[in-house]
């Protein structure tokens, strides 16, 4: 039991130094793990609070009905001119009673009565100067600058001759591609006759000069030109297909003139 006493004192020793040594490291973890928290007061929130400002709430504006235009009704047309008002006979100050009743001279021309006389004698001078019907196609061809002529004609028969409108259509398309010599001297004397001889689909079978000892013995320069550019006129402006074929023996073997203007 002697041997009691120090062991006591040695056991609670190493109680109360145990004891410090935790106490020690638990105010070390305490002391690490500090929060420091910053105390507001209520009327400070509230002032912060009530600085925030809500944006104004963007106003919405009401949809307008759908409207359709009806081009049907009296709707004014665009560019028309405005029509003036008409001013009445009461309130124009130079419309009397006294000169609404008097016509316009200025705007009236007198009628002059009908002279049945003077329409007579233009009738009868008409009639004096108009050509018989044998006349008649002479007059015709006069206007023209091709001449034609059917050789087979006589012995066929003037039944199946070419109507004027016909032989019109013949020169007319020939006259297209032939080159008048008007700028050469004495272009009257250059006149070239040339004889056709064609097929019954309107092709030319060949063209010649019918007088070929009159432009050989011309005394001209340009004779021999106009009777190579006539040739060359019927030859350059076929087919002619447009020709009757009942009437080919009118047009079958021709003699066409080309006169030139002076």
């Amino acid at each position: 039991m002697k041997f009691g006493w120090p062991i006591s004192l040695i056991f609670h020793s190493l109680i109360l130094i145990s004891v410090w040594i935790s106490l020690s490291k638990k105010t070390d973890v305490e002391m690490s793990q500090a929060i420091y928290v910053e105390l507001a007061s209520i009327d400070e929130l509230t002032n912060i609070r009530a600085s925030i400002k809500k944006p104004d709430p963007i106003p919405i504006e009401p949809e307008q009905p759908m409207t359709v235009e009806n081009p049907m009704e009296n709707a004014p047309e665009e560019g028309d001119p405005e029509t003036p008002e008409r001013t009445s006979p009461e309130t124009s100050p130079n419309l009397t009673p006294e000169n609404m009743d008097q016509p316009d001279s200025t705007s009236k021309t007198e009628e002059k009565p009908f002279d049945l006389d003077s329409f007579s004698a233009v009738v009868d001078n008409t009639r004096k100067t108009q050509p018989k019907a044998g006349q008649q196609r002479t007059l015709a061809s006069e206007q023209n600058f091709i001449f034609y002529s059917s050789v087979s004609q006589a012995a066929v028969g003037a039944g199946t001759s070419l109507s004027l409108n016909e032989i019109d259509a013949l020169k007319s398309k020939m006259y297209e591609c032939w080159r008048e010599p008007v700028d050469a001297k004495n272009p009257e004397e250059l006149a070239v006759q040339v004889r056709v001889k064609m097929r019954s689909d309107g092709h030319v079978q060949s063209v010649s000069l019918n007088e070929p000892r009159k432009v050989a013995r011309s005394q001209n320069p340009h004779m021999e030109v106009a009777a190579r550019r006539a040739v060359n006129a019927v030859k350059d402006c076929g087919p002619y297909d447009f020709l009757p074929i009942e009437k080919y023996s009118s047009w079958q073997d021709m003699v066409l003139s080309f006169i030139p203007t002076v």
